[in-house]
C-alpha cells in the first residue's frame, strides 16, 4: 500500500499554510480513497454467499463460513483519513470559490466519511462474533468519528488575576440580586 499510495500514511501538512494546489491534492486523495472503498464494499457484497449479504453475523442461515471482506485500504489508515477530511473541512471556507472542485470538496469529504463507515461496518458484520478483529474494527470506527467530529484544538492559557476573578464574581452576584429584587417589585 505504501508503494501505491505513499501519501496515505503521511498526514497532510499544516492547513494554515496550504494553498489551492495542496487543497486540490487532498481532494484528489479523498476521491481516490472513495473509489477504492466503493470497489472494496461492492466486491465483498458480490462475493458474499446469498444469505450472508443480508443477514447479521449472529444468524446461522448460511451453511458456508462467512467470507473475508475485501479491504484495499488497511484499517490502520483511519487516523490519516480523518486528517485528510480535516484539511477539507478547515480549508473549504478559504478555498471554496476558486474552482468547481473546491466547491464540491465537502461533498467528497462527506461521501468518504460514509464509505469508510460502511467499510468498517461491513468488516464488523462479516467477522465472527467476539473476534479480536471485529472489536478492533468497531473501536477504529468510533475513533474515526471522534476525530472527525472533535478536532483537537490548542488550549488557550487563561491568565486570571485573583482580583479580576473576585470582581467578576461580585459583579455577577450583584446583578443577579438586583434582578431578583426588581422582579419582586413588579
Amino acid at each position: 500500500m505504501q508503494r501505491y499510495l505513499p501519501w496515505l500514511f503521511n498526514p497532510p501538512g499544516n492547513t494554515a499554510t496550504q494553498g489551492p494546489k495542496e487543497f486540490l491534492e487532498c481532494v484528489a486523495h479523498i476521491r481516490l480513497l472513495s473509489w477504492l472503498l466503493l470497489g472494496g464494499v461492492n466486491h465483498t457484497l458480490k462475493m458474499a454467499s446469498p444469505g450472508e449479504a443480508t443477514s447479521s453475523s449472529t444468524s446461522t442461515s448460511s451453511s458456508s463460513p462467512p467470507s473475508s471482506p475485501c479491504q484495499p485500504i488497511p484499517l490502520e489508515a483511519s487516523c490519516h483519513i480523518a486528517d485528510h477530511i480535516h484539511v477539507i473541512l478547515t480549508g473549504f471556507a478559504e478555498q471554496s470559490k476558486t474552482s468547481v472542485v473546491h466547491m464540491c470538496s465537502l461533498f467528497h469529504a462527506f461521501i468518504l466519511c460514509q464509505l469508510w463507515t460502511i467499510y468498517l461496518e461491513q468488516t464488523i458484520v462479516l467477522l465472527p462474533p467476539r473476534d479480536e478483529a471485529q472489536v478492533l474494527a468497531g473501536s477504529i470506527l468510533l475513533d474515526f468519528w471522534g476525530k472527525v467530529i472533535h478536532k483537537k484544538k490548542k488550549k488557550k492559557k487563561l491568565n486570571w488575576d485573583s482580583r479580576s476573578s473576585s470582581n467578576l464574581l461580585l459583579s455577577s452576584s450583584s446583578s443577579s440580586s438586583s434582578s431578583s429584587s426588581s422582579a419582586t417589585i413588579r
